[in-house]
């Protein structure tokens, strides 16, 4: 606790936000100028990570500061643990008024998500918009941030003023199909194209320069929009007087793969790939796993981690301007951030069975960071898993093929059967990239490298395991509302 009176505490999750599309990264375009203010205000983690590559692994470590394999909602079949560490829950046993504020159904109240929070708003469910991806359908049928924000203010007019507030509110703006303002407040979308990319669908089908340009368009123009109701947040902090003792923290849970990667780029074969990708029927049914597409998008749904989806922006401004205007080179993780926020809230102790660590010594020149941070992504238990390590130079990713006949590949079709026996065939079981470079695999050339960094990722997982030993898996409840809401958007079959 860094004064004599407890903080607030508000946590602003972008999703799919990349951090090289905002201006405190070195983005050249204007799309974050209350985000760049806040970095100003308070410390820019330069080299933050995702602990997946998509939404409910990462939400899970952000909730309880653990491991996806340890807090259990590692893919879509599972949801978190009951008994794994809980910010939330921790918050609210200190004192704390605790509400969340969710626009996506992947962190469903059924899944877990909602424990420790006295109020969980899932403005998600107030709607009907579930038929994101049809062709007549437009991107305004998602939650906007907007909505997000104002959900937040409603709920802190009806709140104590003698007790502390914790607020996680989570924005889905940045997230494909990406929201962009009305014509007349467009900034960067100001084409026809970008218009009509309005679906799900309509993205993954791009091919050519021009539409390239026009999702990147609607991206940035959807961070500006973003940024913009973080701005409206900020300034409610300051007319609610409560601003200089409010920490606030911003963040991606995980980066977007516009055409830096195809799904298949790092299968052997590749090159082939490539070329059959201009063959009629080949490269369409190439292009519709998104496995090659020279101007395609990969986005954040079964690909390998590499760093467009696993590096992320964090932003934390700490009460009464501590810390103001300092930049971190320090690896540090989404798990980091639960301990970090019980630490500020002076309850540093609660955090001590998480997996992370305070980044407050980090901030304070106690500690240079950590030597390696790691990710843990599967969509379903029918896809590859991805693990990967890294440290400050070398990438390794472990993937774990499906075996044919496991739990749940009954429910495929046909076609996607056929591509998982293909990709079990093509696809390595372990790459290794000298970062930044991750177009080319190194496992053969640098086996030193690859044994050492094999040897601490085995121990990070025998770890996990035996963390996760004796912890109750819960099984999935069902939430077709939910489903339906994931479905439309690309998460499920």
């Amino acid at each position: 606790m860094l004064g004599q009176q407890p903080p607030n505490i508000v946590i602003y999750v972008l999703d799919s936000l990349r951090a090289d599309h905002l201006g405190c990264y070195g983005y050249q375009r204007p799309t974050s100028p209350h985000i760049d203010g806040l970095a100003a205000a308070g410390v820019l983690f330069r080299k933050a990570f995702a602990q997946a590559t998509w939404t409910r692994p990462s939400a899970g470590s952000l909730w309880t500061g653990c491991y996806p394999a340890v807090h259990g909602a590692l893919n879509m079949g599972r949801q978190l643990r009951g008994d794994v560490p809980s910010l939330a829950r921790s918050l609210r046993a200190a004192g704390y008024q605790t509400g969340a504020f969710i626009s996506i159904g992947q962190l469903s109240s059924n899944w877990g998500f909602a424990e420790g929070f006295e109020t969980y708003q899932e403005l998600w469910r107030q709607t009907d918009r579930s038929e994101l991806v049809q062709p007549e359908t437009q991107s305004h049928e998602l939650v906007r941030d907007v909505e997000v924000v104002a959900a937040f203010r409603s709920w802190l007019g009806g709140q104590r003023r003698n007790a502390p507030f914790f607020a996680l509110l989570w924005g889905m703006g940045t997230h494909m199909p990406y929201q962009i303002p009305a014509a007349g407040e467009r900034v960067f979308a100001r084409q026809e194209l970008a218009e009509h990319l309005d679906t799900v669908r309509a993205i993954w089908a791009i091919d050519g320069p021009e539409a390239a340009a026009a999702v990147r368009d609607r991206y940035d123009e959807a961070i500006r929009l973003a940024d913009r109701s973080l701005g409206e947040l900020i300034t409610f902090l300051h007319e609610q007087s409560v601003y200089d003792n409010t920490a606030v923290l911003v963040l991606g849970d995980h980066g977007e793969i516009f055409n830096e990667h195809g799904r298949g780029s790092h299968w052997r074969g590749s090159s082939l790939l490539s070329q059959l990708g201009s063959v009629p029927i080949i490269g369409q049914v190439l292009r519709r796993y998104r496995l090659v597409n020279r101007w395609g998008v990969a986005g954040h749904l079964d690909v390998m981690p590499y760093e467009e989806v696993l590096h992320i922006p964090l932003v934390a401004r700490f009460p009464a301007g501590h810390w103001a205007g300092q930049q971190s080179d320090a690896l540090v993780e989404v798990v980091d951030i639960a301990p970090t926020v019980l630490d500020l809230a002076g309850v540093g102790a609660a955090g001590e069975n998480m997996q992370g660590s305070s980044l407050l010594s980090v901030v304070d020149g106690a500690s240079a960071g950590k030597a390696c941070v790691f990710s843990d992504s599967q969509r379903v238990d029918a896809a590859p898993r991805y693990v990967s390590i890294r440290d400050a130079l070398w990438k390794a990713v472990r993937i774990a093929p499906v075996v044919e006949n496991s739990e749940g590949t009954g429910k495929q079709g046909t076609v996607e059967r056929v591509y998982r026996r293909i990709e079990r065939r093509l696809s390595p079981r372990t790459v290794l990239y000298r970062m930044p470079d991750e177009s080319r695999d190194l496992c053969g050339e640098n086996t030193d490298q690859l044994e050492r960094l094999s040897a601490i990722l085995d121990g990070w997982q025998e770890a996990n395991n035996e963390r996760a030993q004796g912890l109750e898996d819960r099984v999935l409840e069902a939430d077709e509302l939910a489903e339906s809401r994931l479905r439309a958007l690309g998460y499920l079959e």
